[in-house]
């Protein structure tokens, strides 16, 4: 069985197996729960497949999901989530915009939540101009998510396997979580503006594409699972 199910995106994974995937599985290692790593590679990233294979020689339990041809973040992910084995689904952008730290923080918010959204820290304009948006949002759905395309949140399964096909961007992940009757929040997480600036493959808003029967998944790892000690 698996409790979590991490699904990464990022724009070069062999950036990203340098200088994050070390500090995420020293994270992962602590934590007290049975976890699978997918890792999301489209035609966009010819590298994955050589730095991912380096990878899991480190951490047997990765699964390499191949989106053929791209899709968008948004169908990538879904695309993932329907070939998933856990119970909690999280999803994180694997470039390093954010502290590995912040998944357990994720995932004790879920003990009263079924979905929980990073929100990021702001300069005082963008933060003016956000909380404006979020308001009018707020009036409109009544949901209070400030930061809806941050890649950086997680969810029980059974909030998010019904996405897929219901079209929208990234944007749109919260406001139809919620439309579903679960309950959503939001935690605070602090971005690293250096990385955020120079990775711009994942957008902050995303495409509206939805997955099809085209999409071609493989999976090149078998899956295998460990748990904190």
């Amino acid at each position: 069985m698996v409790d979590v199910s991490l699904i990464l995106c990022a724009r070069s994974w062999q950036e990203s197996v340098d200088r994050f995937l070390p500090e995420l599985l020293a994270v992962v290692e602590s934590l007290e729960a049975r976890v699978e790593l997918i890792c999301i590679e489209d035609a966009a990233c010819p590298s994955a497949p050589k730095a991912l294979a380096a990878l899991e020689a480190t951490w047997p339990g990765v699964r390499l999901v191949s989106i053929d041809p791209p899709l968008g973040v948004r169908a990538s992910v879904e695309a993932a989530i329907t070939a998933s084995l856990g119970e909690t689904i999280c999803v994180l952008d694997a470039s390093g915009r954010f502290a590995a730290d912040c998944l357990p923080r994720l995932l004790s918010r879920l003990v009263r939540l079924d979905a929980v959204f990073g929100r990021r820290e702001r300069g005082i304009v963008t933060r003016v101009l956000h909380s404006i948006i979020a308001a009018v949002r707020r009036l409109a759905t009544g949901i209070d998510v400030r930061d809806p395309a941050c890649l950086c949140w997680a969810a029980r399964r059974e909030a998010v396997v019904g996405l897929a096909g219901q079209g929208g961007g990234c944007r749109q992940w919260p406001l139809q979580i919620a439309a579903a009757g679960y309950r959503i929040g939001q935690i605070r997480v602090e971005e690293r503006l250096e990385i955020a600036a120079v990775d711009t493959h994942l957008p902050a808003v995303g495409p509206t594409h939805v997955a099809t029967p085209a999409c071609t998944l493989h999976e090149h790892f078998a899956p295998q699972l460990r748990k904190a000690a």
